[in-house]
């Protein structure tokens, strides 16, 4: 769905929306979007998605405003929800403002509410629960927010965060702002002290060989949330705001006080750019000393790397079939790298993972180990 500029107020419920097998993605004011433009929305109310008898890409996602949004902009806008989301063979995700953002910006903007996920972890390649009081999914620019949601996955997640389930390798969050005492649950597991993202992606290459530059996180503090306080500490921020304001496309608001809330309804803010220095995203690697396996289907060793003293001393590879190596060439077939060192630094041998194996070799070539 495309939108244009929205001035609105919405107070709904969607309940029990189920899907057989489909993704099912919902929000109060949209369930997807793509290429929107949304500017000074509210909503309130109640969003509850399943997703039953699916297959590993059939997730749901529950948003405040937007189930899934992606290349879109939310701007000045609000949400006061209940959030429920759950699938039984793939992911459920759940955020404030929407369960995924993706190549989007959310600016200057709040949610407020409680959310809950689950999923079905007896089921062999099941999901696992995205919690963000802000996105579920953090995969694009958020920057002037706050969230104040209580947050619960009923199943085992890493993907818990007052502000984000997960802050991808090419997110960027700056100057945003969430509860010191926020409710963060994971089972029956509180956890104290509550964290803005519940995984956040370091800086490494991507299967084709792009380097990423890893989450970036610039003044995202836990704070009591008063609301005086809360509505000045955003409105100091546009004195040195780390976006361009040229690249938004509609005025911030300031922010003030009603009934008891910090919101963004004043008149249009007077912006300062400052931008933020980033660090080189260029991982640093370190190895463990050891021997290292790379087999294929038959389990034939195909190739064997020693580590010693944190250099590589010796590199065996035996070309065997093209079957085996999948691909004519050694820059293609070699089996094991670097990346796989600093993930699993611990394990001796990596069996017949050729997908892991492969998406690493380009590192070794690289850094002229091949």
């Amino acid at each position: 769905c495309i939108m244009k500029k929205l001035l609105m107020k919405r107070q709904s419920t969607l309940q029990n929306l189920h899907t057989g097998e489909q993704t099912v993605s919902a929000g109060l004011l949209a369930g997807c979007s793509d290429l929107a433009l949304i500017d000074r929305c509210y909503a309130a109310g109640t969003v509850q998605v399943r997703t039953e008898n699916g297959s590993f890409a059939n997730s749901s996602f529950a948003g405040g405003l937007i189930g899934y949004s992606q290349r879109s902009e939310i701007y000045n806008c609000g949400a006061d929800v209940t959030l429920d989301a759950y699938c039984k063979t793939a992911n459920a995700e759940a955020g404030g403002i929407t369960a995924m953002n993706a190549f989007g910006i959310i600016a200057n903007s709040y949610s407020t509410g409680t959310l809950t996920a689950a999923t079905d972890r007896t089921v062999d390649d099941s999901g696992v629960s995205y919690l963000g009081g802000i996105a579920g999914c953090q995969a694009g620019t958020l920057v002037n927010c706050y969230s104040d949601c209580t947050l619960t996955s009923k199943t085992w997640t890493k993907f818990v965060g007052a502000l984000g389930g997960m802050a991808t390798a090419i997110s960027e969050s700056y100057d945003s702002y969430y509860a010191e005492d926020a409710a963060l649950t994971i089972e029956d597991q509180r956890l104290d002290p509550p964290v803005a993202f519940g995984t956040v992606v370091p800086s490494g290459y991507n299967e084709d060989g792009d380097l990423l530059n890893g989450a970036f996180i610039y003044n995202v503090t836990a704070m009591t949330l008063e609301p005086a306080a809360l509505a000045a500490a955003l409105n100091e921020n546009f004195a040195a705001f780390p976006v361009d304001p040229a690249e938004l496309t509609v005025p911030l608001l300031r922010w003030t006080v009603v009934d008891g809330k910090a919101v963004p309804r004043g008149g249009a803010a007077g912006i300062t750019y400052v931008p933020v220095e980033k660090p080189d995203p260029t991982p640093k690697y370190a190895y463990q000393d050891g021997v290292y396996y790379g087999r294929d289907e038959a389990e034939h060793v195909i190739v064997r790397i020693v580590v010693k003293d944190g250099m590589f001393c010796d590199v065996f590879r035996r070309i065997a079939t093209q079957k085996q190596l999948f691909l004519v060439g050694l820059r293609d077939s070699v089996a094991l790298g670097m990346e796989v060192f600093c993930v699993h630094a611990t394990f001796l041998d990596f069996g017949d993972n050729l997908r892991c194996m492969k998406q690493v070799a380009g590192s070794l070539v690289r850094q002229g180990i091949f």
